[in-house]
């Protein structure tokens, strides 16, 4: 029986991809002097920001500097986020059930609090793993093994709720179950799970059936 039902953010609970593009595009005009596309940029959806700098070659050395202006110019933009439809209704019935519930998110802590809190769904999360309170980061288990240890659970206990292939990795790599957020999910032919739901709704299925 799962004990604790654990979503990612960005995808899963909220809809932040046109704010994450938005910004992510200026940051690399700015540091790259290139102009990406969205597609071209897809990739770095999950992954904690430095990593996603890197990966798109800003030297490192630049990286922190790179890593505050996307954070300013996703604040900037803050008013294209929205919650995916049903996610409140969601917490609502999983809450009334009895689960805990928790968030395992490459967001720095004050992304959590810039991003996510003003969005009114903080107060059904008892833990919340940003990427300060693990030693290595998704796609690693890191934050799925901090995030077991802190409530004292074992693997079977939890399912973990996200839309991109660190996600997966991350639960898989640490033994936890996986739901696949395809209302989220751009591409799901390089995510061999068994779990995959169209709404999160369809989520209650396969958590009250385990």
């Amino acid at each position: 029986m799962y004990k604790h039902i654990i979503f990612d953010i960005d995808g899963t609970l909220l809809d932040t991809e046109a704010t994450v593009m938005v910004s992510l595009k200026r940051v690399c005009k700015e540091f790259l002097d290139v102009e990406y596309t969205s597609e071209q940029l897809r990739f770095t959806l999950g992954m904690p920001g430095v990593m996603a700098l890197e990966k798109l070659g800003i030297p490192k050395d630049k990286c922190d500097d790179g890593l505050l202006k996307w954070e300013k110019y996703f604040e900037e933009n803050v008013s294209l986020i929205k919650h995916f439809d049903g996610i409140k209704e969601l917490l609502e019935v999983l809450d009334s059930k009895g689960y805990q519930m928790g968030i395992i998110t490459s967001k720095t802590r004050h992304e959590y609090n810039v991003d996510f809190v003003p969005f009114g769904l903080e107060s059904f999360f008892n833990t919340v793993i940003c990427v300060e309170d693990s030693e290595t980061h998704k796609p690693d288990k890191g934050p799925m093994v901090e995030y077991l240890k802190r409530n004292n659970i074992t693997p079977e206990e939890a399912i973990y709720i996200g839309d991109a292939i660190h996600d997966y990795n991350c639960a898989t790599a640490a033994g936890v179950d996986f739901i696949l957020a395809l209302w989220g999910c751009r591409d799901d032919s390089m995510i061999n799970c068994a779990n995959k739901c169209k709404h999160p709704i369809d989520v209650l299925k396969i958590v009250e059936n385990k």
